[in-house]
């Protein structure tokens, strides 16, 4: 079998550059995709991978590449919970994917896979058990990042009607390694600086070698035009901290902060925000979020893909030994890390 040519978006992010790792022993070549300013630490280094920088939404980029390009795997995208950052959020997310999956159909490419998010998937539910069938419903509460990742999956499904062969998948939170300020990594962070709270809800969790196992058995598959929810199990934050906790050997947060609390708290930030121009540590939308009790059933791709998970438990100790391998064990984040991921 020759090398098949692999385009890959938001290749320096935690998915991404575990995406490279599993790549690496696959016959591939990758042309992996990267902003200017990203940081490379945790991207292994191969001559089977060849970098492509840009801050091009267009993807005109795609014209320097002078081969064939036999697959698309786009996972860059922008998560943020401000209000401010609304217009931004369509940009990267919703128009890039659209510019993105159109010029795929002219590469003609075998396979377009969108790495999407549960914040895009509908909530209209008499239950709290979600799946890929449960209604969206323009009334329900979401962040601007679901709409917009929603919408990007609209943009995909528009350019499959036209013959783009597509699978786009809705992982949950993804455990893996990556700076403090990014992800799942923050959740990590806010445990190793012993902060005290925590709040209610349900965390729906994946490890990040699990969905790049499930992305190269999608490429590998006949599936097309189909969605898929990625989430190994559901738990609550405060055992997910004292898990955390645990592998750190540092104390678990011990004292409840109540959802009016946090809302209370958005409040003053965003006062405090206004009057200081600096960044609230904790948005009206994070807040809203707060003691999310949605669980999301993967029951498709398990039917479809026969995945075996990596327990919450291990996928949390090689999380936390490669931070401290890099060093990223030492930022200090507030209340707004324990809320954005709920939805």
């Amino acid at each position: 079998m020759s090398t098949k040519n692999l385009l890959l978006t938001g290749a320096s992010g935690l998915l991404g550059s575990n995406l490279l790792q599993h790549l690496l022993q696959e016959d591939f070549h990758i042309f992996a995709v990267k902003r200017p300013d990203s940081d490379l630490s945790f991207c292994p280094k191969s001559e089977k991978i060849s970098w492509i920088t840009t801050n091009d939404i267009s993807a005109n980029f795609l014209r320097s590449i002078q081969k064939p390009i036999h697959y698309i795997v786009h996972a860059a995208g922008m998560v943020s919970y401000l209000q401010k950052d609304k217009a931004r959020l369509f940009e990267v997310n919703y128009e890039f994917t659209r510019n993105i999956s159109e010029k795929a159909l002219g590469l003609n490419v075998e396979k377009f896979i969108l790495i999407s998010s549960i914040s895009a998937i509908g909530k209209d539910s008499s239950s709290h058990v979600i799946t890929e069938e449960t209604p969206w419903n323009d009334q329900q509460f979401a962040s601007n990042y679901g709409r917009s990742k929603r919408a990007a999956e609209e943009a995909v499904r528009g350019n499959g009607k036209k013959g783009l062969p597509w699978i786009i998948l809705n992982p949950s939170v993804i455990i893996g390694p990556a700076k403090t300020d990014q992800s799942s990594a923050k959740l990590i962070a806010y445990i190793a600086d012993k902060k005290p709270f925590y709040t209610d809800g349900i965390l729906n969790y994946v490890a990040v070698d699990d969905v790049s196992r499930i992305i190269i058995k999608s490429l590998k598959s006949n599936l097309n035009q189909q969605q898929m929810i990625i989430n190994t199990g559901s738990v609550s934050y405060k055992d997910f901290f004292t898990e955390v906790a645990s592998c750190l050997n540092t104390e678990a947060p011990k004292y409840r902060i109540p959802k009016a609390g946090v809302m209370v708290g958005a409040v003053l930030e965003n006062i405090y925000s206004k009057l200081t121009g600096k960044k609230p540590t904790l948005s009206m939308e994070t807040a809203r979020m707060a003691g999310g009790t949605h669980i999301y059933k993967a029951d498709k791709l398990n039917e479809k893909l026969q995945i075996k998970y990596t327990p919450l438990k291990e996928s949390i100790k090689n999380t936390v030994t490669a931070m401290k391998i890099n060093g990223f064990l030492k930022t200090i984040f507030f209340l707004a890390s324990l809320v954005d991921f709920s939805i």
